[in-house]
């Protein structure tokens, strides 16, 4: 018996060490993530949330965990931000609900935003990332209205 809980105990570990090492590394500051991202040359993703914001949470923990997302979160610099304590940055990127998702360039220029989070979220934020990357590549983005296949593959 105790050997079975310790096998279990370390699958559990394992799953959880393994976790965290996919987990998306956040700045929490918006001026460090600026200059990390001009010097390694990457776009900025800046999430702003509210620790009261529901929908946050669930963005949170159904959106952010994706691998794919996850995957694609290490071509940007990611700055997670508590807009009720950042209300500058907010209101200069027109932030007036939650979650809001802002990619800018280096040079601070909007390149795509998501606002709130409902039915499909998931798939459109990867697709919101997905674009963000190709225009800075200069290639052609991809329509934003997603099918059903979208949604669900």
């Amino acid at each position: 018996m105790k050997k079975f809980l310790y096998i279990c105990f370390g699958i559990i570990l394992f799953f959880q060490v393994l976790k965290g090492i996919n987990a998306i590394s956040w700045e929490h500051d918006y001026e460090h993530a600026l200059q990390t991202a001009r010097r390694e040359d990457k776009p900025l993703l800046v999430y702003f949330y509210a620790t009261w914001c529901g929908q946050c949470h669930k963005f949170q923990s159904n959106t952010l965990t994706d691998w794919t997302v996850k995957s694609l979160a290490k071509k940007f610099v990611c700055v997670k931000l508590d807009a009720e304590f950042e209300k500058d940055l907010a209101k200069r990127f027109e932030v007036t609900g939650y979650p809001t998702v802002i990619f800018l360039n280096t040079a601070e220029k909007l390149m795509n935003r998501m606002e709130g989070y409902g039915f499909g979220s998931k798939a459109v934020f990867r697709l919101k990332m997905n674009n963000v990357l190709k225009k800075r590549a200069g290639l052609p983005v991809q329509d934003e209205a997603l099918s059903v296949t979208d949604l669900f593959f």
